[in-house]
């Protein structure tokens, strides 16, 4: 058995360990991606157009999207608080339709708040990065 001196660290080897393999190469594929982007979401169309064209693909801007957020999760625990419960208890309810019922819980209503939160506060800081970047081209 080796001792560990004479032991080679693989992380502090600059040459791989099979370097006869040969690796994709990927830029190979480029020309096949579409040049025309489907719709895409705002967050990443912040990287690839214009702060302004960003701010429009928004449904609100950032700063109403994470209010609205937080205030529907604070709003989730309140039915809890209502019914005696603790503080954002999961309670579940139904709403009738035509032909069926809809099941629903205050645990949606608190993931989407936690959703619209979070799209509002990435949409903001990738809005002003974006927007710090335009500034100093």
């Amino acid at each position: 058995m080796p001792s560990p001196s004479n032991r080679t660290d693989p992380l502090k080897s600059r040459t791989p360990p099979d370097s006869g393999a040969r690796t994709p190469s990927f830029t190979k594929a480029l020309p096949l991606i579409d040049s025309e982007p489907p719709e895409i979401s705002s967050e990443l169309a912040a990287l690839t157009v214009s702060a302004a064209e960003a701010r429009r693909r928004l449904p609100l801007p950032p700063e109403r999207l994470t209010a609205l957020g937080v205030l529907a999760a604070l709003l989730s625990g309140l039915p809890g608080v209502i019914a005696g419960q603790p503080f954002l208890t999961h309670l579940w309810f139904s709403v009738p339709l035509a032909v069926t019922e809809l099941p629903l819980s205050t645990v949606i209503v608190f993931d989407l708040g936690v959703y619209l939160a979070v799209w509002g506060a990435v949409g903001g800081f990738c809005l002003s990065l974006l927007a710090m970047v335009e500034e100093q081209e």
